[in-house]
């Protein structure tokens, strides 16, 4: 028997030492899923997939029964674990590197863009969700600063009748949230300011 995929999906949970799920493939017809990827007190360890009896213990529903094939399980699954977070983290150091100098951070980068069309609006609030998510799970303070001078960079470029429609609820959310991270009261105003827009 070997493993021939495996998956983690990143878990971010506030409190909670999930750190992922795993899906592993073996021998290309056989799947299990639902393994935790765990950060306990001594590293990370897995937690097979499991249920809640009638009497209210847990047990697994499927789970290696020698160390030879769980060490292949952790071995898998740390690995693409890694490799998840080193995608993750290529990809936001890639993303804050392209910054423009007064604080634009998105996708439209050519000089003749439109800066001011819904689709920046509602492309560049998805990029900050994403960045803020790595900035709560890393606490990486460039993230948090890069997204910071974006959202400053919207209350500037997009305010009074540069504001739409479409884009506002997606802009307020990495707004607010990134508001509750610095307390910067000109990003709630901003906020604020759109949300009685659209009302």
């Amino acid at each position: 028997m070997k493993i021939t995929s495996v998956t983690v999906h990143k878990i971010e949970k506030e409190n909670s030492r999930m750190k992922g799920i795993a899906v592993v493939t073996l021998d290309d017809c056989f799947v299990v899923k639902g393994i935790r990827v765990i950060d306990g007190d001594n590293g990370l360890f897995i937690a097979m997939p499991s249920k809640t009896t009638a009497n209210g213990e847990h047990t697994d529903i499927a789970h290696p029964i020698n160390k030879e094939t769980r060490k292949m399980f952790e071995d898998a699954i740390f690995g693409a674990y890694e490799e998840m977070k080193k995608t993750a983290t290529d990809w936001i150091d890639a993303m804050i590197k392209n910054q423009k100098p007064d604080g634009y951070l998105g996708t439209f980068t050519e000089d003749d863009a439109n800066i001011y069309d819904d689709f920046n609006g509602w492309g560049t609030a998805c990029c900050m969700r994403g960045l803020l998510a790595f900035y709560e799970v890393t606490g990486r303070k460039d993230v948090l600063d890069a997204v910071h001078k974006c959202m400053l960079w919207f209350t500037k470029a997009w305010a009074g009748d540069n504001k739409t429609f479409y884009a506002a609820p997606f802009l307020i959310e990495p707004m607010i949230l990134t508001y509750l991270h610095t307390g910067d009261e000109r990003l709630s105003a901003y906020a604020n300011e759109y949300l009685e827009m659209t009302c």
